[in-house]
């Protein structure tokens, strides 16, 4: 979605008010997020395809596979985000 309104990057972090401070107390003192913690968030589409975008719906093939089942090339190129997307902590965005 990025791409199509002319991103050429994303830059990933959490709001306080979400899973920081605006919650509750942070960590060491609570489970709350750090503003120093960096995001963990993706922007690969794990809602549709979880895990190895290649075997998108189906297990990984063993490395001894004459045959694996994957994707084909043009598909798995489709699957894969065409922008960086870096994570960072709300406390660098200052």
């Amino acid at each position: 979605m990025a791409t199509r309104f002319g991103c050429v990057a994303a830059l990933l972090f959490s709001d306080p008010a979400d899973d920081g401070a605006g919650k509750g107390p942070v960590w060491p003192e609570g489970p709350w997020k750090p503003d120093w913690d960096a995001q963990r968030g993706s922007i690969s589409p794990m809602g549709r395809a979880p895990g190895d975008p290649s075997t998108p719906g189906w297990g990984s093939p063993h490395p001894d596979d004459k045959q694996p089942h994957r994707l084909s090339e043009a598909d798995y190129a489709a699957a894969l985000p065409t922008i960086p997307a870096i994570r960072s902590a709300r406390a660098m965005q200052r």
